[in-house]
């Protein structure tokens, strides 16, 4: 029943994992994938999961708080206004700088 069929690897993570022997896995035909060692390098790092764990959290507890205490939300928008209008006013600062430098340096065209 399976002898006419192409016997391809059909789990897409088994294409980003080396094959026995040191060769490089084939996935349809294909070498493989250059997300590979990518791939291979975070599973290793343990603190990867951290990465993604920690914020997660933080959003589930925030959502809780916001659930328990609605008032909670007015302030997070006031303080996430403030932030963002302090960070556009210091890039604003930035370009304005980075523009008078750039019309007042010398051109090497």
């Amino acid at each position: 029943m399976n002898e006419g069929k192409d016997t391809q690897k059909t789990n897409p993570i088994e294409c980003c994992l080396p094959a026995e022997g040191g060769e490089k896995a084939e996935f349809g035909g294909m070498a493989q994938c250059p997300m590979a060692e990518m791939c291979q390098s975070m599973l290793k790092h343990s603190r990867m999961g951290l990465v993604l764990l920690i914020p997660g959290l933080l959003f589930v507890l925030g959502g809780i708080l916001i659930l328990l205490e609605p008032t909670v939300l007015v302030w997070l928008m006031g303080g996430t206004s403030i932030l963002l209008g302090l960070v556009m006013l210091t890039l604003a600062s930035f370009l304005r700088k980075l523009s008078t430098t750039l019309l007042h340096a010398p051109s090497s065209l």
